[in-house]
């Protein structure tokens, strides 16, 4: 890609300094807006809602469902039901603000690894506010039998 003296080319040496770049500026753009990491410690928003993905009330849509709620079937005594969103990021240090939305009418609970389980009625929003105090991944979880193992989630809390 040189011409005949083996000096670049001028538009190929533009083109290779704007691909050089673009990673960069697409990296800048993806930064929080209040600043880089390594900045104090932020409130941080989120709003985590349980979400019904295979449940008893589903049966008349989905037949197969019949037989696995059934004694014997693969789901008899539980319902399959997720946090979403199913991982939150945070950096040690930042207080979490955590909207917990159930629409539904089953009640679940939030226990984040190490923490008592906070309650969520059915058909309710319950605020927990949590300090990330050390980094690491801490799981959370309802702990109700009929909803276990299936509906979990983890806490990314990252070092500043």
């Amino acid at each position: 890609m040189e011409d005949d003296l083996g000096a670049p080319r001028p538009a190929l040496a533009r083109l290779a300094l704007l691909l050089a770049t673009v990673p960069a500026v697409a990296l800048a753009a993806c930064r929080p807006s209040s600043g880089p990491s390594g900045t104090a410690p932020r409130l941080r928003t989120f709003t985590v809602t349980a979400v019904p993905l295979l449940v008893k009330e589903q049966q008349a849509q989905l037949p197969f469902l019949v037989k696995d709620f059934a004694p014997g079937g693969v789901l008899e005594g539980k319902e399959v039901y997720a946090f979403e969103p199913s991982t939150l990021v945070a950096e040690r240090g930042d207080t979490l603000v955590l909207s917990l939305v159930n629409p539904e009418d089953d009640e679940h609970t939030f226990v984040l690894e190490g923490r008592k389980a906070v309650e969520m009625p059915g058909q309710s929003t319950v605020v927990d506010t949590v300090v990330a105090s050390r980094s690491g991944i801490f799981r959370f979880e309802c702990d109700i039998p009929a909803h276990s193992p299936y509906m979990y989630g983890q806490l990314v809390v990252l070092n500043r």
